[in-house]
């Protein structure tokens, strides 16, 4: 899993930090062979990780309890811009080489913070369909 790739374009979006993305990009494609960067996983999120349109929204757990978690959401124009910056970021790991990887549920606008929170259930019938129709023709 390319988590140097994951963690410089969640810097690039969040702080415009245009330097560690193409720093961990020359790394990245200067020490593997093309063979292994096109088999490289570019992910936004996994089981291991807050979900990526919470991240993207500037959300952090660390300064809630559990049971704050379980309520939290991100709503009206913080989910808004969260939207707008995922669409962004998931254009540039499909651009990347590699493999674009899906964290189920990334594409249909799950959030969620610290484990357990970044394990919900899928959204059957609520799914962002803005963020859906953008991975689709990304695909």
């Amino acid at each position: 899993m390319n988590y140097p790739l994951k963690d410089a374009v969640i810097e690039y979006i969040l702080n415009g930090d245009f330097k560690k993305f193409e720093d961990t990009c020359t790394t990245i494609y200067s020490h593997y062979t093309p063979v292994a960067t096109n088999l490289l996983m570019n992910i936004l999120g996994t089981h291991d990780t807050e979900r990526i349109l919470t991240v993207l929204a500037g959300e952090r757990s660390s300064h809630f309890t559990n049971s704050q978690l379980a309520k939290r959401q991100i709503k009206g124009k913080q989910y808004k811009d969260a939207v707008a910056k995922l669409k962004l970021a998931y254009t540039l790991i499909c651009t990347m080489p590699g493999i674009p990887c899906i964290f189920y549920g990334d594409e249909a606008g799950v959030q969620g913070y610290r484990d357990p929170f970044n394990r919900k259930t899928f959204p059957w019938g609520r799914e962002n369909m803005e963020l859906t129709e953008h991975y689709q023709k990304l695909g």
